[in-house]
């Protein structure tokens, strides 16, 4: 795969349609500083998903659209296109069918950024995924720009780590693997929520049984409630309708009292009613002589306040008069006044404008002297300021060459100083003293070392010995902790056996006891106690041997004394007769004991057998069956061996017991000895590790010392070489700086002497100009003070005048407002005399009026009397009417009010039954579904029985009637929650061994990589240097998260650090570390940017050697500035910027342009 051609659209400095073609393996991209060469490498990393726009050389992702220039306006979008050839089918997968691919990336104004691939949309993961493994990428190796060679070099171990992870296509690895270990972790999380959830349900659980259990008995006492509900209202229901029946005869009498008080009520009302009317009609007659005496008595009143109001205007009519002729006086008084001081005015002007016009003359004539004198004072102050000026600057050299000599001689003594102290300095850094001392140092801690290895092989023996001695102890505890278990049971089934087999045997009987030890028998043993029968025969004897089983076995009956004996069966001890049966019981007994009692019972198989056998029997023989049944010669038996616990086989089990009680005690101290003897053991070796361990310390510290000081003399060894080279450096910079001073200073001291000749000349002609601006600034002082004085002579007089000139037109204004007042005072004088004349003539016509309503007043006053005492008689019958018709109202509202009562209480009782017949259909029935079944029952019983079910209900608490059904639906989602539970921690195990593949693979395919870029870079960084070393080193011990870092030796160097390299150095080390990577996973193709600027024209050379032998596997797209680097390529295109701010490509074919001019 390979790179054909990039197309630009609005990135950058590219702002029209651009598209760079690659044709060739070796394509060079030349132009001048800031023309946008580099914008084609952002471009490539921008598309291929770059997120940080500071790799971009911005500030943010809008910074890569065009922003316009001094000649075009700024774009909206920005667009770069990839075209790669993937003829050989390097993406593979679903990628492979395509000769073609096509990735496309856009972003408008507004950040957002569109990815295409081959035409789609796609996402940003979708193009990185592309290139996974393929060492393509935003930041990978296959992109070197300016500034990352040096970055490459320095930086941190697991950055350099990345570009092998890219060269060894780990990248899909780690991408896998953090998309697995991001599934782990939130399945853990899940898992963890789920138990959570399933811990939390199953307390729900229980706490819903609970409830759901508290449900039911709800439920049922509910239901009991419910009953006595029914049957307690049913019972109040027909209460109340039988006192609703009550009530209801009650209202039906009263309302039939009421309607007869009702109609004598409306008879009274009537008669009341035409009282009322006859008694309004008089008091409107009675309203109607009132307002006519009141409208007389007004129209009396108005008439006189007329006369009075005429009289009143009169006497002010003539006030008015009186006063308009005194203001008349005064008016005419005042013109004359203002005419004399019209007079007065003109004269004084007259005098004046005479006066002013010399004033302003001699002015102006001043005026031109005081220009003239400033004009001669600028012109000599320029020429001052100008001398001062020169003499300044010259003054300011003198300083800073004074300044600069005398700053050169200190440092010339200061360098001579520095010099000889630097010469006394360089005699005390000798280093053979130090070397050997760091030889010795070296020599210790070999030995401590050496030491300190055999020590620890021995603490690691002394351990396993430890760990082996522990491990035996507790082999050895929990043997002896089983036997101790094993006696315990063991003595635990003794004891309670005993306990049986004394009390089968007699032996708890007191009396019994007693009487044993005063015959000194109570040692002796019972019969069952001595008796060894074989297995399976053990309930036969002891049936036959019957009560004898407890028998104590004595030497002779002769001896016992009888006397006081109780209940007992002594049994005397027998030899074995030789004589009887073979088939006899008592050849099944190993016991020369109860003889007497085992040969007469001999041993049969079957029933069938006995019964046919039988006649064989001798007197007082029987046979003792296999199958339970003992049979005589004229007598059968049925035995029943699980009648009673067999006493023989208990004796045998507390015999087997006693053995192995034994052998358990035996087996216990034999352990305990082991023990003893182990933990004795163990004491040893830990004092020994104990010691050893000691010993350790103090080498370890001893070692730890010694290294410090190892250290430390290394580090002044180290300190003093560099300090003797700085020296020697200093000293040959101090002699080459005191040559190149003392030059300086010679030419400092002429300089100096230059400047104080000028500086004395400029002084002498600065104090002869000051000299003749100091006495033209005296006449122009003198000149500006005569001004000022003409100045205030023409200002004051001007005022005068103008003074004169205001009062003047202020008099004038005066006299015609004077005119204009008399003549309104004149008129005025008409106006009053025309009032008063026309007051004269209404007061004769308002007389004669006033008598006319004197007479109808009295006549109106007769008539409104008459209308009062008619008024009066019908008031009276109306009071009467009224008195009835109160006392009828005070008997019919009691009738009312009883009736009222009546029905609120019939209501009442309506309410409750309807309340009732509510609750009853709350509790789903009727009246009529329960009339007839309650007439037995008492109300007092009924809610008796309520309050002790609602107690009870009480008493359940807070239920929760949903419990049922929600301890249900929990007790479903519990087992789905578990199932879901398990499917989680499978998916857990897979995920986790998924990583440690992932980890496994990656670890591997990294120390591949790793070893053979390391082979690469040995072989390629002597090709680039001719000569030297390079190599890569492992930092840490994982190699799944260990850095990488580089060291480099160019010939004839020892250096400690990469970073004591010179700059081009270090490109050339970048460079063979990159070559290397593309050795062994050659990228499609690789962006140099200017990686040749630090190197000289032979590194150059070497460079481009490398690359040209490079190129034959790898596409290189290379900027540069040189010019051999120019000649390698071939292809050359130029990037112009020949309008502001706007790239344009120019490219060039370089063979086809070398056979055109070969043509």
């Amino acid at each position: 795969m390979r790179l054909k051609s990039i197309k630009l659209a609005g990135f950058k400095s590219f702002v029209d349609a651009t598209t760079v073609p690659f044709p060739q393996n070796l394509s060079a991209i030349v132009g001048p500083n800031g023309c946008g060469k580099s914008n084609i490498i952002d471009a490539v990393r921008w598309v291929m998903g770059e997120s940080s726009a500071r790799y971009l050389r911005g500030e943010s992702m809008a910074d890569v659209i065009f922003n316009g220039s001094s000649g075009r306006k700024p774009v909206g979008q920005a667009s770069i296109e990839l075209i790669f050839d993937n003829t050989d089918g390097t993406l593979g997968g679903e990628y492979a069918k395509y000769q073609e691919i096509g990735v496309r990336r856009q972003v408008n104004r507004d950040g957002k950024s569109d990815y295409f691939l081959n035409g789609s949309r796609c996402r940003r993961k979708d193009i990185t995924d592309i290139f996974l493994g393929t060492g393509l990428g935003p930041r990978s190796y296959a992109i070197i720009e300016q500034g990352m060679i040096s970055r490459l070099i320095e930086a941190r171990p697991e950055e350099l780590r990345v570009y092998i992870e890219e060269a060894a296509g780990i990248s899909r690895y780690k991408e896998r693997r953090k998309e697995t270990e991001t599934r782990l972790n939130n399945t853990r999380d899940n898992l963890a929520r789920l138990n959570d959830i399933r811990d939390e349900l199953a307390r729900q659980l229980a706490h819903l049984q609970k409830q759901a259990d508290a449900a039911e008995k709800y439920r049922a006492l509910k239901n009991e409630e419910r009953q006595t509900k029914i049957q307690l209202y049913g019972w109040r229901w027909q209460s109340l309708q039988q006192e609703l029946a009550h009530y209801q005869q009650q209202i039906q009498l009263k309302a039939s009292q009421l309607a007869e008080s009702l109609n004598a009520q409306q008879h009274f009302e009537s008669a009341i009613a035409q009282a009322r009317h006859q008694e309004d009609n008089a008091h409107q007659a009675v309203h109607a002589a009132q307002n006519r005496v009141f409208g007389i008595k007004n129209s009396i009143s108005q008439t006189e306040q007329q006369l009075q109001h005429h009289e009143q205007r009169r006497q002010q009519l003539k006030q008015q008069a009186a006063s308009l002729s005194a203001r008349q006086q005064q008016a005419l008084a005042e013109a004359e006044q203002d005419e004399y001081e019209l007079a007065e005015l003109a004269q004084q002007l007259i005098q004046l404008l005479p006066q002013q016009d010399e004033l302003a003359a001699r002015l102006d004539e001043q005026l031109w002297r005081v220009e003239q004198a400033e004009q001669q004072l600028l012109t000599q102050q320029q020429d001052y300021e100008a001398k001062q000026q020169s003499a300044a600057q010259t003054t300011t050299q003198v300083q800073l060459w004074q300044n600069k000599v005398q700053t050169l001689e200190q440092g010339l003594l200061r360098a001579k100083d520095r010099q000889h102290r630097l010469q006394q300095e360089m005699g005390q850094f000798a280093t053979d003293d130090l070397l050997e001392e760091v030889a010795i140092q070296q020599t210790l801690l070999a030995e401590l070392d050496s030491c300190l290895h055999q020590e620890q092989v021995q603490q690691e023996q002394i351990s396993e010995q430890l760990t082996a001695t522990a491990n035996q102890l507790q082999h050895l505890h929990q043997h002896l902790h089983d036997l101790q278990s094993q006696q315990q049971q063991a003595q635990g089934e003794q004891s309670a056996l005993l306990a049986l087999q004394q009390a089968a045997l007699g032996r708890d009987n007191h009396q019994q006891a007693q009487w044993l030890e005063q015959q000194q028998l109570a040692q002796q043993p019972r019969l069952a106690e001595v008796l060894q029968v074989k297995t399976g025969f053990e309930p036969w004897v002891e049936k036959v041997l019957g009560e004898a089983i407890s028998a104590i076995l004595v030497d002779d009956l002769a001896h016992i004394d009888l006397t006081a004996c109780p209940a007992v069966m002594l049994l005397e001890r027998q030899s074995i007769p030789a004589d009887y049966p073979p088939d006899a019981l008592l050849a099944y007994v190993d016991s020369h004991i109860g003889n007497e009692l085992l040969t007469h019972v001999r041993y049969i198989g079957t029933v069938q057998q006995a019964l046919a056998a039988r006649s064989q029997l001798a007197v007082g023989q029987s046979f003792i069956c296999a199958d339970g049944y003992w049979v005589g010669r004229h007598w059968l038996k049925v035995l029943n061996a699980a009648q009673q616990d067999s006493v023989l086989a208990r004796q045998q089990r507390l015999t087997q017991l006693q053995q192995s009680l034994t052998q358990i005690a035996n087996e216990i101290v034999v352990c305990q000895q082991q023990q003893q003897h182990l933990v004795q053991q163990q004491q040893q070796w830990e004092q020994q590790r104990l010691q050893l361990q000691r010993q350790l310390s103090q080498h370890l510290q001893e070692r730890g010392v010694q290294q410090a000081k190892l250290g430390k003399l290394q580090a002044q060894l180290t300190q003093t070489q560099l300090q003797a080279q700085r020296i020697a450096r200093e000293l040959d910079e101090l002699a080459q700086q005191t040559t190149i001073d003392t030059e300086l200073l010679a030419e400092a001291r002429l300089q100096l002497e230059d400047y104080l000749e000028s500086l004395q000349h400029y002084q002498t002609a600065y104090e002869h100009l000051q000299t003749e601006r100091e006495q033209s600034r005296l006449s122009l002082v003198q000149l500006r003070q005569t001004q000022q004085q003409l100045s205030q002579q023409s200002h004051q007089l001007a005022l005068t005048v103008q003074g004169l000139h205001t009062r003047q037109a202020a008099l004038a204004q005066s006299q015609q407002r004077q005119q204009h007042y008399l003549a309104s005072l004149a008129t005025q004088q008409q106006d009053l005399a025309s009032s008063l004349l026309a007051l004269t003539e209404p007061n004769a016509e308002l007389t004669l009026l006033l008598e006319d309503y004197l007479a109808e007043k009295l006549v109106a006053e007769e008539a409104l009397q008459a209308s009062q005492v008619q008024l009066q008689a019908l008031a009276s019958e109306y009071r009467h009417l009224e008195q009835q018709r109160a006392q009828l109202n005070a008997s019919i509202e009691p009738l009312r009010q009883g009736l009222e009562q009546d029905r609120l209480t019939w209501q009442g009782v309506s309410a409750r039954q309807e309340h009732l017949v509510e609750q009853l259909q709350a509790l789903n029935t009727t009246p009529e579904m329960i009339d007839g079944f309650t007439q037995a029952l008492n109300e007092a019983d009924l809610q008796q029985r309520l309050d002790s079910v609602a107690t009870k209900i009480g008493r359940l608490g807070a239920i929760n009637l949903a419990a049922i059904e929600e301890y249900q639906q929990q007790a479903e989602r519990k087992i789905y929650l578990d199932n879901q539970a398990q499917d989680l921690e499978e998916a857990l195990t897979k995920l986790e061994t998924a990583i440690k593949h992932i980890d496994k693979e990656t670890r591997t395919l990294f120390m591949d990589t790793f070893n053979q870029v390391n082979d690469g870079l040995q072989h390629l960084f002597p090709k680039v240097f001719g000569g030297g070393m390079a190599a890569l080193h492992l930092v840490g011990e994982d190699t799944l998260t260990s850095g990488v870092s580089i060291t480099a030796r160019p010939p004839g160097k020892k250096n400690a650090t990469i970073h004591l390299l010179s700059g081009g150095e270090k490109a050339l080390t970048a460079l063979a570390l990159v070559f290397a990577i593309f050795q062994l996973n050659p990228a499609p193709f690789c962006l140099l940017d200017e990686v040749d600027a630090p190197l000289d024209d032979a590194n150059v050379s070497r460079f481009c050697r490398l690359v040209e032998e490079m190129a034959q596997q790898v596409q290189f797209i290379y900027i540069t500035h040189n010019k051999i680097a120019m000649s390698m390529a071939k292809q050359l295109m130029g990037v112009t910027m020949h309008e502001p701010g706007v790239s344009r490509l120019v490219s060039v074919d370089v063979e086809q342009a070398a056979a055109l001019a070969a043509a």
